[in-house]
């Protein structure tokens, strides 16, 4: 080799050893890099293994959003107060499965970081979570991103965790214990949800879930109540039916659901009738 050539190598392989800068994705929105990058390691689910650090990464990742009033944050403020509720029960061990129902509660929270992760990097999401983060890029209320992750989390993702984890019917008392045992942490969400983005939470569910005659009948807050059983016992539901079918028509028929229930947030944000 002559020293030409020699000279040559000598840069070339200066240069692909030089570390490039790591281009930012569209998804990085308003976030700082090291908000961004941190964002991207508390939602990699490879490297998390237990309950109670994911409570932890989603008290984070709430404060990243909110801290700088990013729409995106609307819906893991939800999340965390459920989470918090979910990991003060399982500690009591008040359950007849409790292994089994941790195991599920942690199978569905992943799904919702495995979303937010690839959300972050610009990876092409499924149906439910594109919903949520286009109307999170754009200059809709609040409330609606409340009912639209409500949607695709408790409409779709739960479901499916159930049917992961493989509850079944005999595991009724444990899923009715967990409900009990977390609504009250609709009532924190609520607050925070009014600090971080002046939502009134309830107000949303009112509309949702025919909120006034429920409340007329059950008393006030029943609408919320009623309206997070619900979407709790239908994925239940078709969680059990996921593990039976094997042809896709149940997930068809959760896509079904839940565009039937998106069309009427729709409507309901056309109408601005939203609070």
């Amino acid at each position: 080799m002559n020293r030409n050539s020699f000279g040559i190598f000598l840069l070339v392989l200066l240069i692909c050893s030089c570390k490039k800068e790591q281009p930012k994705t569209n998804n990085q929105w308003k976030l700082k890099d090291a908000d961004f990058q941190t964002a991207l390691t508390l939602s990699d689910t490879s490297t998390l293994t237990n309950l109670d650090e994911a409570g932890e990464r989603l008290a984070e990742i709430q404060d990243i959003f909110s801290f700088i009033g990013d729409r995106r944050g609307a819906y893991p403020t939800i999340l965390k107060a459920v989470t918090n509720y979910a990991i003060s029960s399982f500690a009591l061990e008040n359950y007849k499965h409790t292994a089994l129902m941790r195991s599920f509660y942690l199978d569905f929270v992943k799904r919702y970081l495995g979303a937010l992760h690839e959300h972050l990097l610009g990876n092409k999401l499924e149906y439910h979570w594109d919903t949520y983060y286009r109307y999170a890029k754009v200059d809709h209320n609040v409330s609606r991103l409340v009912l639209e992750g409500i949607n695709a989390h408790f409409s779709i993702d739960m479901a499916r965790a159930v049917a992961q984890s493989k509850l079944n019917k005999s595991n009724q008392v444990d899923w009715d214990k967990f409900g009990t045992e977390t609504l009250d942490a609709v009532s924190s969400f609520n607050d925070e949800l009014f600090v971080e983005y002046e939502v009134n939470a309830e107000e949303v569910f009112k509309l949702f879930f025919i909120g006034d005659l429920v409340n007329g009948l059950l008393g006030e807050g029943s609408a919320t109540k009623f309206g997070y059983q619900m979407l709790r016992n239908e994925a239940l539901s078709n969680g059990i039916l996921l593990q039976l079918s094997t042809n896709g028509n149940v997930e068809q028929n959760m896509k079904v659901a839940f565009t039937k229930k998106d069309n009427v947030i729709l409507a309901l944000d056309k109408m601005q009738m939203l609070p």
